[in-house]
């Protein structure tokens, strides 16, 4: 019984083994760059830069080691040098290989064979982004910050920001800020994507994010504004098959194309569901819709959202391709345009027949049988300013008590989104 037990055992004490002995390489102390602290490390290890500006092009190489800095992204800057992407993930590298503490700029994935990631290129390897400012990089085929090629990220608590396509090159797969191309899981996770760009020539897609037949992308907890594509998806676009993506609890806000100021699909996600998506008063040109959906599935939930027309969509939510046929996945959402046109073509009922006017209505419930509230909120009161204090009274006609409901749980604003839009606020009114 001793041997059997020390036959399964000891292959775990060995395989443990190099972790166990993890040591610290110490850049430029040990190793006079971060690619020779990378090439004199084991599994386990951690490459821990000091403060300074590394003008070099790095490559995991398939290693499950911590790269990171000791002082933070502020301070620790890898340029690139306009030659290859900044950082390279491609040989099947996992979450236990880590990226963290850096700043990644100044460089162009256009002499790459896949032509994308100017800042960070991911090609079949799931690593973990954290913490990291990504900015002033150019993509080719995709991803002027991030490039992803069939692979499933973690990328959390990062800054990117004024990445677009390289001024040489237009159309491809866009994301100006992260494309995410091919089937995989990649998480985005709560952090800032803002005033990036694919928009050479006038034509793009995704100014903040492109996802390409991704499969199953998680969108959580960001705040994208000021991104600008030169087609469709301003802030975010997803094309092809996205069936398993959820998009949930963004702060989405003044981002520009001609075809929406916000969300385009040519195919549905999973799920939209706790955002707040605006044109907002940054948002320049004009748009068709703040959300424009070419598909709507039967399995697609959308609830919970905020979807505000104020500047330059003419309407708020804009179904482009056939109609909403299963209302008791739209729910809970606030649609308004200042133009009044909220929702363009109709939501049906159980019963067959159509719902108008959806846009200046709170919808609620997931058995939805009518389109008004039984507690309505005047319009110049349902839209407050972030810094805006209210106290809200009981609506005149009705017996239920209205309360302010926080559907973003801990997401803030930064000190640039001071207003999203004009009278236009994180939390609503909620009638209970």
């Amino acid at each position: 019984m001793k041997s059997l037990r020390l036959q399964f055992i000891l292959p775990a004490l060995i395989a443990a083994l190099p972790y166990a002995l993890a040591s610290t390489i110490n850049v430029p102390k040990d190793q006079p760059t971060i690619q020779a602290g990378i090439n004199a490390a084991n599994n386990g290890d951690t490459v821990l830069v000091a403060p300074g500006t590394y003008k070099e092009n790095i490559n995991f190489n398939g290693k499950a080691i911590t790269v990171t800095s000791s002082d933070g992204a502020k301070v620790t800057i890898i340029d690139g040098g306009k030659l290859a992407p900044v950082v390279t993930f491609s040989s099947n590298e996992t979450l236990s290989s880590v990226l963290s503490g850096f700043t990644l700029q100044n460089t162009d994935a256009n002499y790459t064979s896949a032509g994308e990631g100017g800042g960070i290129a991911v090609e079949g390897a799931s690593p973990t982004i954290r913490g990291n400012a990504i900015q002033h990089n150019f993509g080719a085929n995709a991803g002027g910050g991030i490039g992803i090629g069939f692979g499933s990220p973690l990328i959390q608590g990062n800054i990117i920001r004024n990445n677009s396509q390289d001024p040489a090159v237009d159309g491809g797969v866009g994301g100006g800020g992260i494309s995410v191309r091919g089937s995989g899981s990649a998480r985005i996770i709560a952090k800032v994507i803002k005033d990036n760009s694919w928009n050479n020539v006038g034509t793009g897609f995704g100014g903040g994010i492109s996802l390409f037949g991704s499969g199953s992308t998680l969108i959580k907890n960001n705040i994208i504004t000021g991104n600008v594509a030169g087609t469709s998806g301003a802030a975010i676009s997803m094309v092809n098959l996205v069936p398993g993506t959820i998009v949930v609890q963004n702060l989405i806000a003044g981002n520009s194309s001609p075809g929406d100021a916000g969300i385009y699909w040519s195919d549905s996600p999973a799920a939209l569901v706790n955002n707040t998506i605006t044109d907002g008063p940054a948002a320049t040109g004009s748009s068709t819709a703040i959300i424009v959906a070419d598909g709507l599935a039967s399995s697609l939930i959308i609830a919970n959202n905020i979807v505000v027309s104020s500047n330059v969509a003419t309407s708020a939510f804009y179904c482009s391709f056939g109609d909403i046929q299963n209302p008791r996945k739209f729910y809970n959402n606030d649609i308004f345009s200042s133009k009044r046109i909220g929702l363009r073509r109709n939501v049906y009922r159980p019963d067959g027949q159509a719902w108008q006017h959806l846009g200046q209505s709170q919808v609620r419930g997931s058995d939805q049988t009518k389109i008004s509230t039984p507690c309505r909120i005047p319009r110049h009161q349902r839209w407050l300013d972030l810094s805006t204090t209210l106290t809200q009274k009981r609506p005149r006609g009705s017996s239920k008590n209205c309360q302010r409901e926080d559907r973003h749980g801990s997401l803030r604003a930064p000190e640039e989104v001071k207003v999203i839009a004009e009278n236009v606020a994180l939390r609503p009114f909620r009638c209970v």
